[in-house]
């Protein structure tokens, strides 16, 4: 096998393994000595889209879901409401939306989709039939023919229903009536420099893009519950290097990543406190729980409570009153 370059822009060559096969030092690429068997158009593009969200998740070490306070939504075509089975959980999994809607449905809305938008890939297998020669055979021997008959694969392209303006947003059954908080969300608008994108399931910070993502509101048991999140995440936002530059290097990785939630969770718990935003008891455990990971080091605990309290300093939070009364 010649010398082959990273295709994921690492500029390193392929490391020849003990099998045979390469593989990126760097994102972890591989190639296998054998080479694949070929699908057809449609498996490579799906197989293509999966391989590109597996190096995109290794590469920027986006973190898996650990807790929820909010109503999970099943991703579904906005139009048919039919939700996305299957492999489709996979080639939808890093979207930070619900609703997925085709090129022809948009045209049908009498719209336009941004011009920026990328379409996703969604599978559907469709069930096998019977020709019109195998509907002539008697019922028996057409039983037999349709079962050894399979279904196959298409692939639609589908676009985030945020990516198409004018669409109007979709209401759920389980959507709550969760009233919002003027100071809070004042505050988040002040924030230079801070993109804040609301939808999906998962509320995290995006190191690589620098993007807060939080679900709607309405999926939160409670408003609380969701300004809670919101300013974990915008926690997490100060610790990039243009800001705090806080452990930029070890960010996702063992001890450090659990000291950097600890240092969220404290700094959101300060936050809500200045917002008059009640701090439960779920949040509580959540940090016991960091803490036994970390073996509950007392030198771990003051630093995160030092730097927890930058974050206040970064927001000038500590220079004015406490804003809690507008909540009330």
């Amino acid at each position: 096998m010649a010398n082959l370059q990273c295709p994921n822009g690492c500029g390193l060559t392929l490391e020849v393994k003990s099998d045979g096969s390469k593989e990126c030092p760097t994102c972890h690429y591989s190639m296998s000595a054998v080479k694949p068997r070929e699908g057809n158009k449609h498996t490579q593009a799906v197989n293509q889209a999966i391989k590109e969200m597996l190096v995109e998740s290794r590469l920027t070490g986006e973190p898996v879901p650990w807790k929820r306070e909010h109503i999970i939504i099943d991703r579904r075509n906005y139009d048919s409401n039919r939700k996305y089975t299957g492999i489709n959980r996979w080639l939808l999994a890093m979207d930070s939306d619900i609703c997925y809607i085709t090129a022809d449905s948009i045209e049908k809305h009498g719209l336009v989709k941004a011009d920026d938008a990328k379409p996703r890939y969604v599978v559907a297998w469709i069930p096998p039939r019977l020709t019109a020669a195998d509907k002539t055979l008697p019922l028996d021997e057409q039983k037999k023919v349709l079962a050894k008959k399979r279904p196959f694969m298409v692939v639609n392209q589908v676009y985030r229903s945020k990516d198409t303006p004018g669409l109007p947003e979709k209401k759920f059954d389980t959507d709550k009536n969760n009233r919002r908080y003027d100071n809070v969300e004042e505050f988040i608008a002040s924030i230079p420099g801070l993109t804040f994108e609301v939808g999906g399931n998962q509320p995290h910070y995006k190191k690589f893009a620098d993007v807060v993502v939080v679900p709607r509101i309405e999926q939160y048991e409670s408003s609380e519950a969701y300004y809670r999140d919101v300013l974990h995440e915008v926690a997490h936002w100060t610790g990039h290097q243009a800001r705090l530059n806080r452990d930029e290097k070890k960010y996702q990785s063992g001890q450090e990543y659990g000291r950097e939630e600890l240092i969220a969770e404290m700094a959101s718990a300060y936050l809500c406190h200045y917002f008059g935003i009640p701090v439960s008891e779920n949040t509580v455990s959540y940090i016991d729980g960091w803490l036994l990971a970390i073996k509950a080091d007392t030198n771990m605990l003051v630093s995160a409570g030092q730097q927890a309290e930058k974050v206040l300093d970064y927001f000038k939070l500590n220079e004015g009153e406490s804003k809690a009364k507008a909540v009330a």
